[in-house]
């Protein structure tokens, strides 16, 4: 019979604990600990991973099997990612969307975790953090039969208590860590609710709280939110292009407007600039977009019902508006899920601020005019030019390949150029006063607030286009300059543009056809002007 000091020794044992992560001295860790049995000992390697990645020289200690007189397995709390899971519970229950929420179960996953505690005769606690509870519970339970064997079989060692793996038990310290991280959270989210001024962003909230235009009592909440004749209703932020810059200076309404049976889906973006200031620079009915102009008919309508006086024939040439764009009915409830980058609504490139709360819009008198059958361009399809780099608009006219260029002239002044092409020469654009006023100043600079675009059009309906350029401050002034192409200007070496049409106009420029409209002021009066007998003729019917 074997002696002691004649027994095989086992093979060794291991086990591999992973902990998955927490914050130590302000930076994210892993641990990974490995435990080896070996010659009645038990050896440990720690290593920690910065950032849950990087790997740092793993240590290595040994304790001797005898020298522990207890074991037990606990839970442990990542106190870090309890707040963030807290956190993300709310902005889930608020928000209702899918990210936050998984995000709540990652850091949810993340904050419970299991602590092996070795307990010392020197009375110093030995504790291996790791994510399984089962690894854990085999463990400890084949750490407490090893050392039960080996004070068995050791003779000096009997009458000794065996080790039993415990349960490891602090209510207290688990309830303070949940409830702190709860506050924590909470306040966290009070701050950021503040920053961003309340559950509305800054920019969402001048919008939602300006007054209608025209000298109404209500705020744009009141008329557009509704629950009488509006349902569906979503005010949000978004992000026009692409363009991360831009995230809080353009939000959305969408929301399903319901009137005599039937039901269509409005959605409209407002360029937000300062409280009070802002200006739709979009507008879809059922993902169709209308023009800018159809908008304030809307609005104005939507107010007259809310004060008990609507006006049979705003809401004739609205229903007439939208009967070729609704296919929706009264069964029809809930909206298209859509984002501005999805249903491509057509965004003005450049629209200066406009005090909303100010501008008088007292009654829709004139609906614009249908003009013709073509497509009608506004403002918002022309390429506008942003400073300081220069735009290069290229057309195509009489068969040659030609480019306007707009841009900053040295060493001052605005550079308005057309090149050819074929000839490889470049000549100026002059664009002179308009009624004894330009938009430009002594030194040929655009003035404060100015926005320069172009944009081709046949007005001659001959095949090739005519050149439109247009400055304008988006409220009060709008000057225009029509370019017709010479087609013996190559033959003469002279510009092949030259002036056919200057006008001024306020808000916005229509064209269809050879029709071109300037409206003026706020009651939906324009000027219109018809291309006939080789020049424009303004319509004073």
């Amino acid at each position: 019979m074997l002696t002691k000091t004649e027994q095989v020794p086992p093979p060794p044992k291991n086990f591999t604990f992973e902990w998955n992560g927490g914050f130590s001295y302000l930076t994210y860790l892993k641990k990974k600990t490995t435990v080896t049995f070996e010659d009645e000992k038990l050896l440990l390697t720690r290593q920690n991973f910065i950032l849950g990645a990087f790997p740092l020289q793993p240590s290595t200690q040994d304790i001797p099997l005898t020298h522990i007189n207890s074991v037990a397995v606990g839970s442990k709390i990542n106190w870090f990612d309890l707040v963030f899971a807290i956190l993300f519970v709310f902005v889930t229950l608020i928000t209702m969307n899918f990210f936050p929420l998984l995000l709540t179960v990652l850091f949810l996953w993340r904050t419970f975790n299991t602590n092996i505690q070795i307990g010392q005769r020197s009375g110093n606690n030995l504790n291996i953090l790791t994510g399984s509870k089962g690894d854990s519970n085999s463990f400890v339970q084949f750490l407490a039969d090893t050392i039960n064997q080996i004070k068995h079989s050791d003779n000096t060692k009997t009458g000794q208590n065996p080790i039993v793996p415990q349960v490891l038990s602090n209510k207290p310290k688990k309830i303070f860590g949940i409830v702190s991280a709860g506050i924590v959270a909470i306040l966290i989210l009070l701050l950021v609710i503040a920053s961003r001024g309340g559950f509305d962003n800054p920019y969402v909230t001048w919008v939602k709280d300006a007054t209608v235009p025209g000298g109404t009592h209500h705020t744009m909440d009141e008329a557009l939110s509704n629950d009488k004749y509006f349902s569906n209703v979503v005010w949000k932020q978004v992000n026009k292009g692409g363009n991360e810059e831009d995230v809080n200076k353009y939000v959305m309404y969408q929301a399903t407007y319901t009137d005599q049976g039937v039901s269509i889906y409005i959605q409209t973006v407002f360029q937000v600039f300062a409280e009070n200031q802002f200006t739709p620079v979009a507008y879809a009915i059922d993902g169709n977009g209308q023009d800018l102009s159809d908008w304030t008919y809307f609005l104005v309508e939507v107010t007259s019902k809310l004060d008990g006086s609507p006006s049979s024939s705003d809401k004739e040439t609205w229903q007439e508006s939208t009967s070729t764009s609704s296919t929706s009915t009264s069964s029809q409830s809930e909206p298209p899920t859509q984002d501005i980058t999805e249903t491509k609504l057509p965004v003005q490139e450049s629209a200066p601020p406009v005090r909303v709360a100010t501008t008088p819009v007292k009654e829709v008198q004139t609906p614009a005019p249908a003009v013709g059958a073509a497509l009608t361009v506004s403002l918002k399809d022309f390429k506008h030019w942003t400073p300081p780099a220069d735009l290069t608009y290229p057309v195509r006219l009489d068969g040659d390949n030609m480019d306007i260029v707009l841009g900053l002239d040295h060493p001052n002044g605005i550079k308005v150029q057309v090149v050819d092409h074929a000839l490889e020469q470049g000549w100026n654009i002059p664009l002179p006063s308009i009624e004894g006023s330009t938009p430009f100043d002594k030194f040929g600079d655009l003035l404060p607030d100015y926005s320069l675009a172009v944009k081709e059009h046949d007005f001659t309906q001959d095949g090739t286009p005519e050149i439109v350029l247009v400055a304008s401050d988006g409220q009060a002034d709008m000057y225009v300059w029509i370019l017709t192409y010479n087609f013996m200007a190559s033959e003469q070496g002279t510009s092949p543009l030259e002036l056919m049409w200057s006008g001024m106009g306020q808000t916005d420029i229509l064209m269809s056809g050879n029709q071109l409209l300037l409206p003026y002021g706020s009651q939906g009066l324009y000027e219109e002007y018809n291309y006939t007998g080789g020049v424009f003729v303004k319509n004073t019917q």
